[in-house]
């Protein structure tokens, strides 16, 4: 698995991925850089963590769906397309005479086609269900998708709280490295993408 945060304001939406790839059947190691986040234009980021194999072809499927000029392409219009293909695709490989186990989740950040700043999150774990989180002027939003491993999920809150007054870019590198700490399928070398 990965692990993946999206982060949004009001004016500035980030996500950012280790870089660790296991292989899903034998549980080793097969890339230690591989980038799992994605800018798909000025107003849309997205990050993916889980089978990469099932990723990759997902980004190209969305590729092929889109025949429209992706770079009008809002957030929400993109978690939504992502979301319905990647639950296609889920589908299809439990269908299978092997069946092929899926882990699967996605967050897509950045202007919604209301032209405000959000946060999406889906896959597997959401039973595909869009989750949106919207900003305040006072507060930010996110997102953290991670292998499941007990307190990842809330380690981003601790770590803000245990360390106050740090940089944001602080806080993402303590994260990474408690993470990676807690869980063998998480690493410290990091990609972001900002709008």
């Amino acid at each position: 698995m990965s692990l993946i945060i999206g982060i949004v304001f009001t004016n500035r939406a980030i996500v950012i991925s280790d870089g660790r790839v296991k292989n899903a059947r034998t549980d080793l190691v097969v890339d230690e850089k591989f980038d799992k986040t994605r800018k798909i234009n000025d107003n849309v980021i997205l990050g993916f963590s889980g089978d990469r194999e099932f990723s990759l072809w997902l980004l190209e499927q969305f590729e092929n769906v889109c025949k429209q000029d992706i770079s009008q392409l809002k957030a929400d219009h993109v978690a939504n397309i992502f979301c319905k293909i990647a639950q296609e695709g889920v589908d299809y490989r439990k269908n299978l005479k092997e069946s092929l186990p899926t882990n699967f989740q996605m967050v897509v950040a950045g202007k919604n086609n209301k032209g405000i700043m959000a946060l999406y999150n889906f896959g597997v774990p959401t039973n595909f269900e869009i989750k949106e989180y919207i900003p305040t002027a006072k507060t930010f939003v996110y997102s953290v998708l991670s292998p499941g491993t007990k307190d990842i999920d809330s380690i981003f809150e601790k770590v803000m709280t245990n360390y106050p007054g740090r940089e944001l870019e602080d806080y993402i590198n303590l994260l990474f490295s408690k993470a990676s700490d807690m869980d063998d399928s998480i690493n410290t070398n990091l990609f972001m993408k900002e709008i």
